[in-house]
């Protein structure tokens, strides 16, 4: 049998070439007309110019539709800040609406109407211009939350902790929204004077040194920050006093603050340093030993100043504590104590001392995401605060404090909203002896919720010592005559 050609197989070779890095590999039959094939492959390779050609100059003017994505943006019913309610049923809000009882934004009519399945009359441009009174409500979007309302649960659902909160509609999403995410609010929870010395020492003699906190610890605890003004000192150094004006206690009370979950405590007040330097000294060992964080006092004045900062969810928490108190042991540059401030009714107003607070509310403030400034000052046994000590928070909040908390007048004082920052003229008592008039016995828990770049909401709770050493957290009921003294006041700073 004759062989093939070694010209005939050649002649069956694919043709390849590429262009704009697209191969094009032809294969060509045995063609007697080779003028045809060399068409062929011409057509082929002339397309693989123009295509990629015409694409390229038509792409940039075709208009394809913008599909706007969409949103489940949260909303929280909310209410004025001394409403003794702390929840409400959606069913209720629809009946709201109806009657023109309910408030909404004027940007988020549309999508509420839709929501609520009601016509939505009454409306605001913005959350400032609401006035509210005793049988309205207003819904606002999470994001447009100020410490000026109180946030109502939705049958019995938080918008700050639970996943299946139920007010939110699904929206076209605007520029720069973001879902509100209920796992990125941090929650801090606050007391005032913790105090376990005297009468509160021998009731641990004989309960156990967790007993003053036994009814408090898993409600203070589930917060992500826990922050209280530790007004005793703990030492193995001294015996105890069970009488007179001098309180310390031993290092084993550190147990119920170790349970109820505190992470930093402030230490500038008038009875940490009680017993002199060296009990002060073993307080902060401690501290340090169990890695509770500490401010307004420390081994010399330049630690009592320093800020510190609590690194939660990725946000970084600052916080700062003055005393403004006589009797205390005043840190010095080389010697231990509190960081301590003059303001009346205890002194004159010292400007340079408030100077040096305010430069360091700015430097914490550039340091961080949120800043607490704790102050132990005014006078006992008052409601009120004194017009100097208003005019030191609102510097403090202008240089970049998000809320004061207030210590030391053994009563709750009035509360104030400055800017859109919270002050706590003061909680009041929360652990200690003074069994003798019902408004020492009287206290409260303050829980802060921070989201994005700002303090959104603040809750009050009030609570009862009982047995001159345990706290007891009351129900809107039994707790009506401690709030209504607290509003009551916070009604004479508007």
């Amino acid at each position: 049998m004759k062989q093939r050609s070694n010209q005939q197989g050649a002649e069956r070779l694919p043709f390849t070439f590429c262009y704009n890095q697209v191969m094009v590999i032809y294969y060509p039959k045995k063609r007697k007309n080779k003028v045809k094939t060399y068409l062929i492959i011409f057509t082929i390779f002339l397309l693989g110019i123009l295509i990629p050609k015409i694409i390229s100059e038509t792409k940039d003017s075709i208009s394809l539709p913008v599909v706007n994505p969409k949103i489940d943006r949260y909303y929280a019913a909310v209410t004025y800040l001394s409403d003794s309610r702390t929840n409400v049923a959606k069913s209720q809000l629809t009946e709201s609406a109806k009657t023109g009882k309910l408030i909404v934004l004027e940007k988020d009519k549309g999508d509420l109407t839709g929501f609520l399945g009601v016509d939505l009359i009454n409306t605001a441009a913005k959350s400032e211009d609401i006035k509210l009174d005793t049988d309205k409500l207003v819904i606002l979007r999470a994001s447009d939350l100020t410490p000026n309302f109180k946030v109502l649960s939705i049958d019995g659902k938080s918008l700050f902790s639970d996943t299946d909160y139920p007010l939110f509609a699904r929206v076209t999403k605007e520029e720069g929204e973001e879902k509100f995410d209920p796992s990125k609010v941090i929650k801090m929870t606050s007391v005032g004077d913790i105090i376990l010395g005297r009468s509160v020492y021998e009731k641990m003699l004989s309960l156990g040194y967790m007993s003053p906190f036994s009814n408090v610890s898993e409600r203070l605890k589930a917060a992500d920050i826990t922050f209280g003004d530790l007004e005793t000192p703990l030492s193995n150094k001294v015996t105890p006093p069970t009488e007179g004006m001098s309180f310390l206690a031993p290092q084993a009370a550190i147990v119920g603050i170790l349970a109820s979950g505190f992470n930093i405590l402030g230490l500038a007040n008038n009875h940490s340093t009680n017993f002199g330097a060296e009990t002060f000294t073993d307080t902060l060992n401690l501290l340090k030993k169990e890695k509770i964080e500490y401010v307004g006092g420390g081994e010399n004045l330049a630690e009592a100043r320093q800020y510190k900062i609590l690194n939660i969810k990725n946000k970084k928490f600052a916080f700062l504590d003055v005393n403004s108190i006589i009797g205390d042991l005043e840190a010095g540059p080389d010697s231990p104590g509190d960081w301590h401030i003059t303001l009346k009714p205890w002194g004159n107003l010292n400007q340079t001392q408030v100077d040096e607070l305010l430069a360091q509310v700015r430097k914490a403030r550039q340091e961080s995401d949120y800043l607490t400034v704790m102050v132990h000052w005014s006078a006992e046994y008052t409601h009120d605060p004194n017009s100097e000590m208003r005019n030191l928070a609102h510097q403090v909040l202008d240089a970049g404090a998000d809320q004061i908390i207030g210590t030391h007048p053994h009563w709750t004082q009035g509360t104030e909203v400055y800017k859109g920052k919270f002050i706590a003229y003061s909680l009041g008592n929360f652990i200690f002896d003074q069994e003798w008039s019902a408004e020492t016995k009287q206290g409260l828990i303050m829980d802060s919720y921070f989201y994005g770049s700002k303090l959104i909401s603040v809750n009050l709770t009030p609570v009862l010592i009982e047995n001159y050493h345990r706290p007891r957290i009351l129900d809107s009921v039994e707790g009506k005559p401690i709030m209504d003294a607290v509003w009551e006041a916070s009604e004479k700073l508007k």
